[in-house]
């Protein structure tokens, strides 16, 4: 991880779920349910901390922020390549959808660079569009803003 990315907000949602906030502008919607790291009990999850460099919780268990970074990389590419399997798009018919050159995709599915929010809400309306289940937003259970 770039030792300037830092946790700027973080966010406890329903599902065990965390929206985090980074100093670049980044955000993941980070799905914690297989950590085991993170409370079990969804109001001791609720209770989530953020320090610049990690995420605790005051009934125990830490991720650090770096560690943290590499999963919203990995999910957000997995929901990628996930999106575009189900549609059964190639790399560049995808990129025609998207509107995003074929390098910035192969980028993204590599796990290279940061997906935008932009085309990751792009995936739900492409799917929105086709008449299919989209995927559902967080419930916000927490106040925005860093710990």
């Amino acid at each position: 991880m770039d030792d300037t990315r830092t946790i700027t907000t973080l966010l406890a949602a329903g599902g065990r779920r965390l929206i985090v906030g980074w100093s670049d502008g980044t955000e993941h919607d980070l799905d914690l349910s297989a950590r085991a790291e993170a409370p079990a009990d969804d109001s001791a999850f609720a209770q989530a901390e953020a320090g610049p460099d990690r995420v605790c919780w005051p009934a125990g268990g830490l991720i650090a922020a770096a560690d943290l970074w590499e999963l919203g990389l990995a999910q957000a590419a997995d929901r990628l390549i996930g999106w575009r399997t189900r549609h059964r798009l190639t790399q560049p018919q995808a990129c025609a959808i998207l509107g995003i050159a074929e390098r910035m995709l192969r980028n993204y599915e590599k796990r290279a660079y940061p997906i935008p929010k932009a085309i990751l809400l792009a995936l739900d309306g492409y799917d929105a569009r086709l008449g299919l289940p989209v995927r559902p937003a967080p419930e916000r259970s927490g106040t925005p803003g860093r710990s």
